[in-house]
């Protein structure tokens, strides 16, 4: 039983499911679409603009990572330390805001969001 399965199993992990998210409303084409979504996110930007701020993530070590190898057919393993770097990323205060200001406009034009899945084969 165990070997029929390991054909599916190799098959599911190359398998990759995506998300999308469109606004529909029926009987409206693409292009109102877009129209109505750049005006949507214009009163977005204009009710919560960017608002950057840098966050900082200091250097750290990490302790105890295992890595193997083999040597002569044989595993071999050890424990070593890594350091990682300081890392810095601009974040946007008003980022989730804006997405509700815009989600909101778009429902209020008549909207709805529609979440599809997709799987992309490897």
């Amino acid at each position: 039983m165990r070997r029929s399965l390991l054909p599916l199993f190799i098959a599911m992990l190359s398998l990759t499911a995506c998300k999308t998210t469109e606004w529909t409303r029926p009987g409206t084409s693409s292009l109102t679409q877009r129209q109505d979504w750049t005006l949507c996110s214009a009163e977005a930007y204009r009710s919560a603009p960017v608002d950057l701020y840098t966050v900082v993530i200091p250097g750290h070590t990490e302790y105890g990572l295992e890595e193997c190898t083999k040597v002569d057919g044989k595993k071999k393993c050890s424990s070593k330390d890594r350091w990682v770097p300081t890392e810095k990323k601009e974040v946007d205060r008003n980022d989730d805001a804006r997405s509700d200001i815009r989600n909101d406009c778009m429902r209020k034009r008549g909207y709805r969001e529609e979440t599809t899945r997709s799987y992309r084969v490897f």
